[in-house]
């Protein structure tokens, strides 16, 4: 009981500082990746500077599925720069002010309404 314990304890701890989904604006919209506001995810889980404005590379892949907050399925042609978007990784990830940090890959691209 008291091993099992500590190894839930520990799996807590570990995936506590991990992100799953996050929301930003499109900064920028190339044919493999999107640059995608992060500022809010690295701040948060790190000493950053607030003053300071970070991005997320966020890799598609032909498993990467992009959608409307209403469901509507969408192409990558219809996510425009400025676009407000969830972000759902494929992997958790901490994401902090390390660059290496920000490389991320989706698993779904949502457009928020706004």
């Amino acid at each position: 009981m008291g091993k099992k314990l500590i190894f839930i304890i520990v799996v807590v701890i570990l995936l506590s500082g991990c992100t799953k989904t996050f929301e930003g604006v499109v900064y920028e919209v190339e044919g493999d990746y999107f640059l995608v506001d992060c500022t809010d995810e690295a701040t948060i889980k790190s000493k950053a500077i607030e003053d300071i404005g970070y991005g997320c590379k966020v890799k598609l892949s032909d498993k990467t599925s992009f959608r409307s907050e209403t469901g509507e399925s969408l192409v990558l042609d219809e996510i425009k720069e400025e676009a407000t978007v969830r972000v759902l990784l494929m992997h958790s990830k901490n994401i902090t002010h390390s660059k290496d940090s920000r490389v991320v890959e989706a698993k779904e691209v949502i457009v928020l309404d706004e």
